[in-house]
């Protein structure tokens, strides 16, 4: 498990320690990705906004604001090694408690699953 705190107010201290994150998260798939799930997701989301803008563009220019508090969005959750395929589309956070055991082969009780 590797946690990182990207609660902050100023959107370049933000994004620059979600880049750094992303490399971190890169670096292992890429070592362990054949023998281990690697799943990557947050705890909660919190608020930072900015419209689309062209590819290439400053998108520090386009952050509208970035707010140390959290919202009730729904957070990425993405995943790379065996069981990666059980992470598709948009679900309830409690499905990760399935996914989980069920990318190593394991059952999860029917009393255990919502």
């Amino acid at each position: 498990m590797v946690e990182s705190n990207n609660h902050f107010n100023e959107a370049r201290t933000t994004l620059e320690r979600t880049v750094t994150f992303d490399r971190i998260i890169r670096q292992v798939a890429e070592r362990w990705k054949r023998d281990c799930f690697i799943l990557s997701t947050a705890d909660r989301s919190y608020d930072m906004r900015m419209p689309r803008g062209d590819p290439g563009a400053d998108i520090l220019a386009l952050v509208v604001k970035a707010q140390d508090y959290h919202t009730a969005e729904e957070v990425l959750v993405s995943a790379d090694g065996p069981g990666a395929e059980l992470v598709r589309g948009i679900f309830p956070n409690t499905h990760l408690f399935e996914i989980m055991p069920s990318a190593y082969g394991w059952e999860v009780p029917a009393e255990k699953r919502k």
